[in-house]
């Protein structure tokens, strides 16, 4: 005899302890795991629109600390004896706005401006090694 198998009949299975448990239907399984399938998309989608928002957000704020950091500080110095005071007020600014450390440097070289890039562009490799020393 030919027989078919029947998707809707149930299977029965036993636990641990041998007991029999309640089965369930082949059919409802497999709408169980698309449906998980399904939340897990959803929840995949809502991490990628998070990520991306947060990106654009963090960039924001970048501009906005680095505005209000602009606005507290004195200008930087043409003497560099004077130096050190505009050091000390950017760091009284960092406090006082709470700026992650990360972004201390990428707001020094925003606020120093064509400065800091004539000194990167002009430094020799020489100067760079004795900097430490």
């Amino acid at each position: 005899m030919n027989r078919e198998k029947n998707p809707w009949k149930r299977k029965r299975w036993t636990d641990q302890k041998g007991d029999k448990m309640k089965a369930i239907p082949n059919v409802e399984v497999k709408q169980l795991k698309l449906k998980q399938l399904e939340k897990e998309l959803e929840l995949e989608n809502l991490w990628k629109e998070r990520s991306a928002s947060f990106k654009t957000e963090f960039e924001d704020d970048l501009v906005i600390v680095i505005k209000s950091v602009k606005t507290f500080y004195m200008p930087v110095p043409n003497r560099y004896e004077l130096f050190h005071l505009f050091v000390q007020s950017l760091e009284k600014v960092f406090k006082v706005k709470n700026v992650f450390e990360e972004l201390k440097s990428e707001i020094l070289l925003n606020i120093l401006g064509e400065k800091a890039n004539n000194l990167i562009v002009y430094i020799s490799e020489e100067d760079l090694k004795n900097y430490d020393n």
